[in-house]
């Protein structure tokens, strides 16, 4: 975890270890409620309630609301969010070398996300 955040502060990207950590939670879980995300991470509530607007507003996640409790939001990746981790996982494994011949170009990530979604 340590490598994929000097990754995202070398690239540019500023994101704490607890929204690294949320991220690649979600994108292994699924959908979470704030409370069963910061209970798994074991966080404070507080600190997933703070996080979640930051990453709502870069487009990596999304609130939906729960239809029997009005106050209970399900927090879930947004396509962006779930290509963000998609994409850092797959640098993380060119630079330490366990995909050496995976190809680079975006396109063929992309496909090779939807044949391994199909497998699932």
């Amino acid at each position: 975890m340590v490598d994929m955040l000097r990754s995202l502060r070398y690239g540019g990207d500023d994101l704490t270890a607890q929204q690294l950590l949320a991220l690649l939670f979600l994108s292994s879980r699924g959908s979470q409620s704030i409370d069963s995300l910061a209970e798994s991470l074991r966080l404070n509530e507080s600190t997933i309630t703070g996080l979640c607007p930051r990453l709502v507003a870069r487009g990596l996640v999304i609130g939906i609301p729960s239809p029997s409790n009005r106050g209970e939001v399900a927090i879930m990746l947004s396509s962006a969010g779930q290509r963000f981790v998609d994409n850092l996982i797959y640098r993380q494994g060119r630079s330490s070398g366990a995909f050496p011949r995976v190809p680079v170009t975006d396109s063929d990530l992309h496909r090779r996300n939807d044949e391994a979604l199909r497998l699932t």
